[in-house]
């Protein structure tokens, strides 16, 4: 079908500036996660949340301790299922103790996070 690469690397890039237009290109670099763990200092079960957009964190809820955010991503934790109560300043780098975090009324996030975005 295709008579050598360069036919091959032009159609290519075309579909990738289609998928890209259309709003269908990935959000973020392939290294980009949002991990929530249950213990400080990255201790204890993980919850991937991915790239975040997690409006219920089902089995995970008020049980996050500490968090990694990787690849240029950003989090924002909230109190309540999909995206609801408090918010959280925006985590670009995470942090290993959400109980040194003040939650805005009283206390700390440590173990108050229902959903990620």
């Amino acid at each position: 079908m295709f008579r050598n690469n360069q036919s091959r690397v032009a159609i290519s890039g075309i579909v990738g500036a289609a998928l890209l237009v259309g709003g269908l290109a990935a959000a973020g670099p392939a290294n980009a996660a949002i991990d929530l763990y249950q213990y400080k200092n990255y201790g204890g079960t993980v919850y991937n949340a991915g790239h975040g957009y997690k409006p219920n964190l089902g089995t995970f809820d008020d049980k996050t301790s500490s968090l990694k955010v990787r690849g240029g991503d950003v989090a924002t934790l909230y109190q309540f299922v999909n995206y609801s109560g408090q918010k959280s300043t925006k985590f670009s780098i995470g942090s290993p103790d959400l109980s040194t975090w003040s939650f805005p009324s009283g206390g700390t996030w440590d173990n108050r996070t229902s959903s990620v975005y």
